[in-house]
This record gives structure tokens, sequence and C-alpha cells, in this order.
């Protein structure tokens, strides 16, 4: 099995089990706490720091 199969293999996997039910739950308080104008706040340390970062940045541009 060549390692691009077996990726998407195991991201198709977890998408459609309870992984993805989790997922939509997050997706619903995100939008959930745009609509109410409370806070996301993200944060790490190390990696963990600019992961959180990175996100923060993406939810601004997709609620804009």
């Amino acid at each position: 099995m060549t390692f691009f199969k077996k990726y998407f293999d195991e991201i198709n996997l977890k998408l459609s089990t309870e992984e993805n039910k989790k997922f939509l739950k997050l997706v619903h308080e995100f939008k959930k706490t745009k609509i109410l104008k409370k806070k996301i706040i993200l944060f790490g340390n190390g990696g963990s720091a600019a992961m959180a970062s990175h996100l923060s940045v993406d939810l601004t541009k997709a609620c804009n």
C-alpha cells in the first residue's frame, strides 16, 4: 500500500466515524460563539503555540 493511499484511507475512516461528529460539534460551537460575540482563546507551548496562532488567523479569515 502506498503512503498516500494509506494516508487518505485513514482520513476517510476518521471522517466517517465518531471523530467527524466531534469535529462537527466543534464547528457548531465556533459558529455559536461568533453569533454570541464571544471569544475563542487558543494557546500552546512551542510548536503547539504556532499551530494555535495559525488556527486563529484561519478562523479570523473564515469569519470575515
